[in-house]
């Protein structure tokens, strides 16, 4: 079953706030490991609404990592627009805190919310992804590669580092690098597997430094 069935389900119950701090652990301990392993791995994990509106998020996401003697690179941060924007102030307040701190935040679902350009430069965050929803069709419809072009350009003036994600072809991977896309994620390089298998994957890979994404 797909986190985006029934995480939003989870959200809107008393359920939201320890299913954030398992998912974060979890990710934290598996990231420790990697790092006695000699693995140079980024670990991105989703935040929701939910979690921006309690006061003590980022205290108990920088707890976490002294916890397992992570450096605060070690962990990036998934926040979606509407998330932000619907919390106002102090899911500014969290936000700023972790960034403060060296926590890697990054704009999710770019496109899909409603801030306006005002608002994402005021955000503490150094990465836009750029929802699926635009990049699917980019490879045979003019009119999503421009609108794509159009939201790397503006996201590099702004000085975010730029990830696509949804891509499944080769094509579409060209496309986007041709564009001055940074990074990508998809099926075209690879679908949700388990640790095991990932090591596997990842050492395949030459164990290059990469980012890897596990749902809150």
């Amino acid at each position: 079953m797909s986190p985006g069935e029934f995480i939003p389900i989870v959200e809107q119950t008393s359920l939201a706030r320890p299913t954030t701090a398992w998912v974060l652990d979890a990710a934290m301990r598996q990231r420790a490991i990697w790092q006695g392993e000699g693995l140079a791995i980024q670990l991105s994990v989703n935040v929701s609404a939910a979690n921006l509106e309690e006061s003590d998020f980022a205290e108990r996401v920088l707890s976490g990592l002294l916890k397992h003697s992570l450096p605060p690179e070690a962990i990036e941060l998934e926040v979606t627009e509407s998330a932000i924007m619907e919390n106002g102030g102090r899911a500014m307040s969290q936000l700023t805190a972790l960034h403060a701190a060296g926590v890697s935040l990054a704009i999710d679902d770019f496109g899909t919310g409603y801030s306006s350009l005002a608002n994402l430069q005021r955000l503490p965050a150094s990465v836009v992804k750029i929802d699926q929803s635009f990049v699917r069709n980019i490879v045979n419809d003019e009119r999503e590669r421009a609108l794509v072009g159009s939201m790397i350009t503006l996201s590099r003036d702004l000085g975010y580092r730029i990830v696509a994600e949804g891509v499944e072809t080769a094509e579409a991977a060209a496309i986007l690098s041709e564009m001055g896309c940074e990074e990508a994620r998809g099926y075209h390089f690879a679908r949700p597997m388990a640790e095991s298998d990932f090591r596997q994957w990842f050492i395949a890979q030459g164990g290059a430094p990469l980012a890897i994404s596990a749902a809150a």
